[in-house]
């Protein structure tokens, strides 16, 4: 049996949808990581600013406050428990009341089958039509943008 050869870094799968909802957001991280580790052991808003209105102590306090607010950008990821080629689940709050779901995993190098089958599942569990794969790499949040991009990786 050939032994494969990681490329070293990840691959991002990256899909756009309109359900914010906590209620689909835990169906998607069951679905793909039901043994995780959140990254964060807290969680400031504003994200990213030194003067944070508000700390949640889990992922669960965040998703419910997130999944209320229609305008807010903000980044949550989650570690897979599994030894596996799927590493981790991230969900991406866009300032336009989006939500980008996203999966990275390891890619193979001159090879993309492990991330083109975990964008097709990811794509198929979300039913979205807007995606794409990137490599170590932050989704734009500008939801006009991400689908140009979606487009031109067609």
């Amino acid at each position: 049996m050939k032994e494969f050869e990681y490329n070293g870094t990840y691959a991002d799968c990256y899909v756009l949808n309109d359900d914010r909802t906590e209620k689909f957001i835990f169906e998607f991280l069951n679905h793909f990581i039901p043994e995780r580790k959140e990254s964060a052991s807290e969680y400031e808003f504003p994200q990213y600013e030194d003067d944070s209105q508000f700390i949640f102590q889990n992922d669960y306090q965040i998703i419910e406050f997130l999944s209320q607010k229609t305008n807010v950008e903000y980044s949550l990821y989650w570690n897979n428990k599994r030894s596996e080629d799927l590493k981790g689940a991230m969900v991406f709050f866009t300032p336009d009341n989006k939500i980008i779901f996203g999966l990275f995993c390891n890619t193979l190098k001159g090879d993309t089958k492990i991330e083109d089958e975990y964008f097709q599942k990811l794509k198929l569990f979300t039913q979205s039509n807007y995606g794409y794969i990137s490599y170590e790499q932050i989704p734009e949040m500008d939801t006009n943008t991400f689908i140009e991009l979606s487009i031109k990786s067609l």
